[in-house]
């Protein structure tokens, strides 16, 4: 409405806001349900169970989209996506039993650290069967070995026939 303005300034203004307010989703972290729920589970668990929370969001946001995680069975990723509710849950379990003050937290503790070496395991060894068998099925990768082989070959008859 003011970048027609007759003075700079006010063009300059307009031009400022306009910007600021354009560029206001890029500074608003956006994270899906069970990322968002850690987050905040993180930031108020204190000692090694907030540690495994932060390990745990840090591991949700970089499995987001994952194509390791994409290549997975659909029953295995189903099964996966349970674990990770089960995660939010005992955190809502430790949440409440945190506000009782009982000593059941420590208990808590030792299952939220558990679960998240088990997502953590589970997620590496998805990320490591993604990239051996890529390997595998990549039939321009074959065709070359054999190209290559086929020159080794050549070059080793060569040598025997021709030293110099």
């Amino acid at each position: 409405h003011h970048g027609g303005a007759a003075t700079a300034a006010v063009r300059m203004a307009a031009l400022a806001v306009a910007g600021l307010l354009a560029s206001l989703p890029l500074f608003v972290a956006v994270d899906d349900a069970v990322a968002a729920a850690l987050a905040r589970a993180a930031m108020e668990t204190p000692g090694d169970a907030g540690d495994a929370l932060s390990r745990a969001v840090a591991l949700r946001r970089r499995i987001e989209h994952s194509p390791a995680v994409e290549a997975l069975a659909d029953s295995t990723a189903r099964h996966l996506e349970r674990a990770w509710d089960a995660l939010v849950a005992i955190v809502g379990q430790r949440a409440a039993m945190d506000s009782l003050g009982t000593t059941a937290v420590s208990v808590l503790d030792r299952r939220i650290a558990q679960h998240v070496e088990a997502l953590e395991r589970i997620h590496t060894s998805a990320d490591e069967r993604f990239a051996r068998s890529a390997g595998l099925t990549d039939a321009s990768l074959a065709a070359a070995r054999i190209e290559a082989e086929t020159l080794e070959t050549e070059v080793r008859a060569l040598v025997e026939v021709a030293p110099n």
